[in-house]
């Protein structure tokens, strides 16, 4: 483990985390997550959103 500077060592949190993932692949995961999070988490989990009633979900829209 790589310490960071000026800190005690003793401590766990004053470790950077170290990443395997490459560059490239960090952003495709984010385009991926941001894609299926718009559309398919917000349409299927319409019950959660704030001020929906989960009665109007079961019922379908109007």
């Amino acid at each position: 483990m790589i310490p960071k500077k000026y800190f005690i060592t003793q401590e766990p949190v004053n470790y950077p985390t170290i990443s395997m993932t490459s560059c490239l692949g960090k952003l495709l995961e984010r385009l991926v997550y941001s894609r299926l999070y718009i559309q398919l988490l917000v349409v299927v989990q319409r019950m959660f959103h704030l001020l929906h009633i989960t009665e109007r979900v079961l019922v379908g829209p109007d």
